[in-house]
């Protein structure tokens, strides 16, 4: 006999539970559409001014509170801005556009620029500093030293002699022992003067006072063999001058014509004055003769200075 195998009898309720249920639809994260809008205005660099930079750093802290302080993005974005800063902090430093330079590197580490390269270029802008600083006071100082050099040699033209000289003993404590100024330009300037005076001095008959002034051109300018002559030549023309005003005799006044000759000679610039206090002596002792000696003298130093007007009654 065959046995039965019976089979167990499921209701169509129970297959429908006992089948596998279908797995619900996987859930994906849908990208803020404001994230790469962000991102596409942070990839170019602001202009280094304030209002350019706060507007990038207001859309910086709006991508952070997106995706995080952290996200490598926003770090990529500070790292692009903050190098760029630096950049071009650096070209302006080159160019010793400093104040720039250090506004621009306050910009990059507003950007989160790295301490070490902050500090690097804060550095290179101190030194870059101290060494403007000590240009411009060699600038300064030698424009001071120009001006005090034009000062001394305007005076001495105007005969303020004893300024000049003033300025002259401070200025040369400034400047180096050989300096061409010092040696050169300012003892001729200050000689000249006083000869200048001393023609003036001689013209009047102020002959003493003419001598001093010589005298003092030489030791203005010690060496200087052009002053040195000067000096001699007051000198003579004075020892000159008494030698005519003690002439008794007319006719003696015809042996000094070539002694004023070669005093002519030698600086024909400077003779008229020897001329002048010459003939300004003559005159005074011709005018205080009677009419008869004034007239013999009077034609006698004619004849040394024709074109004076000497002794006119």
């Amino acid at each position: 006999a065959i046995a039965r195998v019976s089979t167990p009898t499921v209701s169509p309720s129970a297959a429908v539970a006992r089948a596998p249920s279908s797995a619900p639809p996987a859930r994906t994260n849908v990208e803020d559409p404001q994230i790469p809008a962000l991102l596409a205005k942070l990839s170019t660099v602001p202009a280094p001014d304030d209002v350019s930079a706060d507007a990038a750093l207001g859309d910086l802290q709006g991508l952070e509170a997106l995706v995080g302080r952290n996200d490598e993005r926003v770090r990529q974005v500070r790292a692009h801005i903050s190098r760029a800063y630096l950049q071009q902090s650096q070209a302006l430093l080159n160019e010793r556009r400093l104040s720039e330079a250090q506004r621009v590197l306050d910009l990059s580490q507003k950007f989160g620029l790295a301490p070490a390269a902050y500090i690097t270029q804060e550095n290179a802008l101190r030194q870059v500093r101290k060494q403007v600083q000590a240009d411009n006071q060699k600038v300064s100082a030698t424009e001071e030293t120009a001006a005090s050099q034009t000062r001394i040699l305007d005076q001495a033209r105007a005969d303020q002699i004893d300024q000049a000289e003033a300025q002259l003993a401070v200025l040369t404590k400034t400047l180096p022992a050989g300096d061409p100024f010092i040696t050169t330009k300012a003892p001729q300037a200050i000689g000249d003067a006083y000869l200048s005076r001393a023609q003036k001095f001689f013209a009047q008959a102020r002959f003493e006072e003419a001598l001093q002034s010589a005298r003092a051109a030489q030791l203005a300018a010690p060496g200087w063999v052009q002053f040195a002559a000067a000096a001699q030549r007051y000198q003579d023309a004075r020892s000159l001058a008494v030698t005519l005003s003690s002439i008794r005799d007319p006719r003696e006044f015809d042996k000094f014509k070539p002694v004023l000759d070669r005093l002519r000679a030698v600086d024909p610039a400077e003779y008229p004055s020897f001329e002048s206090g010459f003939v300004h002596i003559l005159s005074d002792r011709i005018n205080a003769l009677d009419p008869a000696s004034a007239a013999k003298l009077r034609s006698s130093v004619l004849r040394l200075f024709p074109e004076a007007s000497i002794g006119q009654p």
